[in-house]
């Protein structure tokens, strides 16, 4: 009789140890659980910016606008192409961040738009310019370098943005944005690289390469290295009037020998990251701005073979 009273007494004992434990495990769960959520929480509320403008296709007649605010929040967006007429979107949806697609954007317009709070307050005020429209046309559209300081003084109808790396983090990116905003809010930016804000993905860069038409542009962007550049050819236009462009990310050495192999007198201008003693090449120290008007001579191909070895 003792013995079996010992017996229960110990697994009586035993079980109280497990259920105790077992809550224990639980408990650190919801509390990682919780901090973490917390820290998102947190995260997200030590922020607020925006707006970033993104083409949503190749033709850039579709743009999105994009921001993020500290609290959930519905969204309001004014905005107008005449300067006076102002019409409202509005989703009532709160949410952090904030993205609005704007469709069939008309040609040769600058666009104000305007972000509202809930309660009708204005938050940010931002104008961008569309493709140009007809047979005359001038426009201009940067290079920059996200690692390098910025000095536009020109307005510019959109921006391709160049890292080192594929992939740049959250802080990067606002980082970026902050110091640049009055540049960053004022066009189209066309980003080489993929960046995450709040578990939201951007990537307009598809297994590193991006060719797109702006106007009379043919615009080819490079950052990855490849074995054969020769699928540069379905990009490039033999149309006289049109200039093709190629800009190529941090690749190396042998991937520019064999692209300016290809593509001499076959494009106006290669934009490089990196900096490469040649005449074809133009160094991206910092920013470039490219201008293009209808009344640029198309670059003629040369008739004599050249050196295009690398320092």
């Amino acid at each position: 009789m003792k013995i079996k009273l010992y017996t229960i007494f110990l697994i009586t004992i035993l079980l109280i140890l497990l259920t105790c434990n077992k809550e224990e495990n639980i408990k650190q769960t919801i509390v990682q659980v919780s901090n973490l959520t917390n820290d998102f929480v947190t995260n997200s509320q030590d922020f607020e910016f925006g707006p970033f403008f993104l083409p949503e296709d190749k033709t850039f007649k579709n743009i999105s606008i994009n921001y993020f605010t500290k609290e959930p929040k519905s969204t309001y967006v004014m905005f107008s192409m005449v300067g006076e007429i102002d019409w409202t979107r509005f989703d009532n949806t709160k949410v952090i961040y904030h993205k609005m697609i704007f469709e069939g954007l008309e040609e040769s317009t600058e666009y104000t738009f305007k972000i509202l709070s809930s309660n009708s307050n204005l938050i940010e005020i931002s104008k961008i310019k569309t493709i140009p429209y007809g047979e005359n046309f001038n426009f201009n559209f940067g290079i920059a370098k996200i690692e390098e300081n910025w000095e536009f003084n020109d307005s510019l109808n959109f921006l391709i943005l160049l890292s080192k790396f594929e992939n740049i983090s959250q802080d990067e990116f606002i980082k970026l944005f902050i110091k640049n905003k009055l540049i960053i809010s004022s066009t189209i930016i066309i980003p080489l690289f993929n960046y995450e804000i709040l578990r939201n993905k951007f990537n307009l860069i598809q297994n590193g390469v991006l060719g797109f038409r702006y106007k009379n542009a043919i615009i080819v962007c490079i950052v990855k290295n490849f074995n054969d550049y020769k699928f540069i050819d379905k990009f490039i236009s033999d149309d006289p009037n049109d200039r093709n462009y190629l800009i190529i990310g941090n690749i190396d050495d042998k991937s520019i020998i064999q692209i300016i192999n290809l593509y001499n007198g076959k494009v106006e201008k290669i934009f490089t990251y990196n900096h490469y003693n040649n005449e074809w090449i133009e160094y991206i120290e910092n920013y470039k701005i490219v201008n293009i008007n209808k009344k640029e001579k198309f670059a003629k191909k040369r008739e004599k073979d050249y050196d295009y070895s690398c320092d």
